[in-house]
């Protein structure tokens, strides 16, 4: 049966090939008589002479001569076919991505632009506002902590202006009398320790200020670092800062409802206002730029970026 199977799909694929179709095609034209008179005898022939009649007709028609002029014939056929087929192929690419783009550009007005061109722009443009998102993100985290060092700094410049303005009041009385220079000595050596020590502090601020945003840089890179993620795949390996508070969430029973307000706040979408003051207690979700806006802390974020690993953590987790 595979025999038989094998042998007709040999012939099915003989008869699909372009040149053995042309050449069966041109060896029934040819020899056409050959095939009518095996099918048609009149009724007074007998089988003899019909075997002799057909044997005449095949010694000459298909003689090697006639055959391989068939040959020929068939092989010039299939050339001039895949000929035409690639010339017509090449002429129809041509119009279509050459000669048409180019009347089109000619014809149309300039404000349309070619699909291609739109979508490429398209996407430069997504790619664009992605990048642009994210460094709003981060410089509205920077903006938060650099307004509280900036505000400490003004506190502490208010108290320097203060003491300073003592240091005034005492230089006046010594020179009203110099028994009252003897008696306020004290006090301005005390306001003069004060002023270096307000100065310490406000230059220490400053310098907390840089070291903070040092550290936020590379806080955000610890966590989510492209290098620095596959680390963070285990309970284990986060702060008890995070674990706390992860614990905290599950044993108030908010841990669903702080996924749908985290999910709401980075991708958008719908919440009522009451769902999101049940998160910010837990002080994960703070108020940001704008009245109604609201944004994750740096810990809110770490929770929710690695929501996968820390919801297998149970409320009797230890970390020890």
């Amino acid at each position: 049966m595979d025999y038989l199977n094998s042998f007709f799909q040999n012939i099915k694929d003989k008869l699909s090939n372009p040149f053995f179709g042309t050449l069966i095609l041109i060896l029934i034209i040819n020899h056409w008589e050959l095939w009518y008179s095996l099918f048609n005898f009149d009724d007074n022939y007998s089988r003899n002479a019909k075997v002799s009649l057909i044997r005449n007709l095949v010694h000459y028609e298909l003689t090697l001569k006639n055959i391989f002029i068939d040959i020929i014939n068939a092989v010039i056929i299939t050339i001039v076919g895949y000929i035409i087929i690639i010339g017509t192929r090449t002429l129809s690419m041509l119009i279509e991505f050459k000669i048409m783009p180019y009347i089109t550009g000619k014809v149309i007005n300039k404000n349309v632009v070619l699909k291609s061109t739109h979508d490429e722009t398209v996407s430069e443009r997504d790619e664009y506002a992605e990048k642009y998102e994210e460094q709003r993100k981060n410089v509205r985290l920077l903006s938060k902590n650099y307004d509280d060092q900036i505000e400490q700094i003004k506190n502490k410049d208010a108290e320097l202006a203060k003491a300073m303005e003592s240091i005034s009041k005492i230089t006046r009385d010594f020179n009203s009398s110099e028994q009252k220079l003897q008696n306020r000595e004290h006090e301005l050596k005390k306001s003069l320790n004060t002023i270096s020590h307000l100065e310490s502090e406000t230059q220490k601020q400053k310098d907390n200020l840089t070291i903070i945003l040092n550290d936020l840089t590379e806080f955000r890179n610890l966590f989510f670092n492209d290098e620095n993620r596959p680390f963070w795949n285990s309970l284990y390996k986060f702060p008890p800062l995070i674990i706390d508070k992860v614990k905290e969430l599950k044993e108030a029973n908010k841990w669903d409802k702080f996924l749908k307000v985290a999910s709401f706040i980075e991708g958008g979408g719908t919440i009522s206002a009451t769902e999101i003051k049940e998160i910010e207690v837990f002080g994960i979700v703070v108020k940001g730029d704008g009245e109604s806006f609201k944004k994750l802390t740096p810990v809110g974020e770490i929770i929710f970026k690695n929501r996968s690993i820390l919801n297998d953590l149970e409320t009797n987790y230890d970390i020890h």
